[in-house]
């Protein structure tokens, strides 16, 4: 299930609706032209957090003039496909592309029959998070705008798809108010990884070099919660140790054994912070790959700002509200 086959959903057919509604939740809007007014149609549907909105959005097509915004944006288009200017440059991507917006002012113009996702971070949210994530501040990824392909965005995608599968069972409904900080972390990780780390410095790195970091990265993802040796690694990612160590720290400014850490404690957050879950702590500690509870409270505490305990009775206290809205569009206070 996508956000489009959620409900709410805003759909909007008249193109002077959909000018204030544009208007109203991005104030940095500065026009907005329907390619036609006739059989004209716009739908949307958005979760939103603190700091990140992923919208999905399909239209008969339009075009928009964005100022300099507090946003960076990446579009991933699904059907049909969009152009973007940037000053004197321009970018089309169709689907299995992204494009990326480092929050300059631009201009773009959605195809007829386009459908895709576009994942908004705040500018402000992205310091924060790649703070965590690389133990030192980095600036915002100004000067990186422009298109970026499948490898890059293959973490990103991945996280997309897991939400689809999570809409599909019935979860971000009836959910914890530790939701929202879970699927922020999680898609700042993938964003981390793909167009916004370090400034996109990823895209530097090899085409072996990005093969291998990748293998290594699903490697993890999918053995998090077992023990595995460095030569395991190594040998997954099909690179010697050294060369993915010096990877993972120009992809993601951490060691493989950090980028481990992060895995582990988000899926143990999931766990304590999932519908129906009646796992203690230290089961989802366990769970996770952790062997030293009092190792784990302290790591989890440092990167979520609260204890293992709070966000589990959070979510027991939560359950059966609606905490992360499935909304169409909200006017910012």
């Amino acid at each position: 299930m996508s956000l489009l086959a959620a409900r709410p959903v805003l759909d909007d057919r008249d193109p002077d609706q959909l000018v204030r509604n544009f208007r109203n939740n991005w104030r940095e809007i500065r026009d907005v032209k329907p390619r036609t007014t006739s059989n004209f149609f716009t739908r949307t549907g958005r979760i939103r957090t603190e700091g990140l909105a992923i919208i999905e959005m399909e239209t008969s097509g339009f075009s928009m003039e964005i100022a300099d915004s507090r946003f960076v944006m990446l579009s991933l288009p699904k059907a049909s496909g969009l152009e973007m200017k940037c000053g004197r440059r321009t970018w089309q991507a169709a689907p299995g592309l992204g494009q990326f917006s480092d929050g300059r002012a631009f201009a773009a113009s959605y195809e007829p029959g386009y459908r895709g996702y576009s994942v908004l971070v705040e500018k402000q949210t992205f310091h924060r998070a790649a703070e965590i994530h690389a133990g030192e501040p980095l600036p915002t990824p100004a000067g990186h705008s422009g298109v970026f392909d499948a490898l890059q965005l293959r973490a990103i995608r991945a996280e997309i798809d897991a939400l689809e599968q999570e809409l599909r069972c019935g979860g971000l409904v009836s959910e914890s108010p530790v939701l929202g900080p879970e699927i922020e972390t999680r898609f700042m990780m993938a964003l981390l990884s793909g167009p916004l780390a370090r400034g996109s410095q990823r895209a530097a790195l090899s085409q072996a070099s990005r093969a291998s970091l990748q293998r290594a990265v699903d490697f993890i993802r999918a053995n998090y919660a077992e023990p595995f040796r460095a030569q395991d690694l190594a040998r997954a990612a099909g690179a010697n140790l050294r060369a993915l160590q010096a990877s993972f720290r120009h992809a993601y400014g951490a060691s493989p054994w950090q980028y481990l850490q992060m895995c582990r404690l988000a899926a143990a957050r999931r766990t304590l912070s999932a519908r129906g879950s009646s796992a203690s702590v230290t089961e989802a500690a366990i769970d996770a790959g952790f062997t030293h509870l009092g190792e784990f409270s302290r790591l989890y505490r440092q990167r979520f700002g609260e204890s293992p305990r709070d966000t589990r009775k959070a979510s027991h206290d939560a359950r059966g509200r609606l905490t992360i809205p499935i909304e169409a569009h909200e006017r910012p206070t």
